[in-house]
């Protein structure tokens, strides 16, 4: 048997002697400080697209996922809506499934809260779940590859092969992504209006059993016509800026 020896790294500790004649700021300083934002009037696309991808524990691999785009380079809104469910199987049918003996309670009163809500409830093992939001802007070009207009789907409801379900819906300004394993547990996406939800982006998965992997992903993509916008925008200042724009823009 051979070992091979350990070697130590030392990271070099930063220069200090920047910081000796720091003095600590006001809270009226502070208070006048203002990060990046983008106001209701300067964007002029945004697309959000929302995919949630579940393998079960039998090989069945359920990925629901729903696209979002409104265009308003005209002045007026343009709204195009894409709903798709996919099933295929990574495993002989008839594999038997894991046991979801196990019960998560708890966590009913997250669909109140307003903002940001994600949320992982388990009680099974080797389990792999995942919420992750991201968002991206940009400035508006005329000629490139922007979101696709005036084609709106229709609201899709889709049972597997083995009883699951998946349903991606766009309804009362708020789109919802919602897949359902039997014995197993439920995985749900939402973006709600402040009238239906109080304004809120949801991430939730509840899980009773194993060997499920599970993946929630929004992205928004955003254009805008300030020139001087770049992808270091201030995220709450845009979500309050679209939620304003959702007040106006029904779909």
């Amino acid at each position: 048997m051979c070992i091979a020896p350990l070697h130590q790294a030392h990271a070099e500790l930063p220069e200090m002697g920047v910081f000796a004649n720091a003095q600590e700021l006001s809270d009226d300083v502070l208070g006048e400080t203002r990060g990046k934002f983008v106001s209701a009037g300067q964007i002029m696309t945004f697309g959000i697209r929302m995919v949630t991808e579940w393998i079960t524990s039998t090989g069945e691999v359920i990925n629901a996922s729903g696209t979002l785009a409104v265009n308003m380079a005209n002045g007026q809104p343009s709204i195009s809506f894409e709903p798709v469910i996919s099933i295929h199987q990574t495993q002989p049918v008839g594999q038997p499934s894991s046991q979801g003996n196990n019960f998560v309670t708890g966590g009913q009163g997250l669909e109140n809260v307003t903002g940001v809500v994600q949320s992982i409830q388990v009680a099974g093992n080797t389990n792999g779940i995942g919420n992750s939001i991201g968002i991206s802007v940009k400035k508006y070009n005329e000629s490139g590859n922007n979101p696709p207009v005036g084609n709106t789907g229709a609201n899709l409801n889709v049972t597997t092969p083995s009883g699951n379900t998946a349903a991606v819906s766009l309804v009362n300004n708020g789109l919802s992504v919602n897949v359902n394993v039997l014995e197993q547990g439920q995985a749900q996406q939402a973006i709600r209006s402040i009238s239906q939800g109080n304004g809120q982006v949801l991430q939730s998965v509840r899980l009773g059993g194993d060997l499920n992997q599970i993946r929630n992903l929004i992205n928004l993509d955003i254009q805008t016509r300030n020139n001087a916008v770049s992808s270091s925008a201030n995220t709450q200042q845009i979500l309050s800026s679209l939620r304003q724009l959702s007040q106006t823009t029904p779909f």
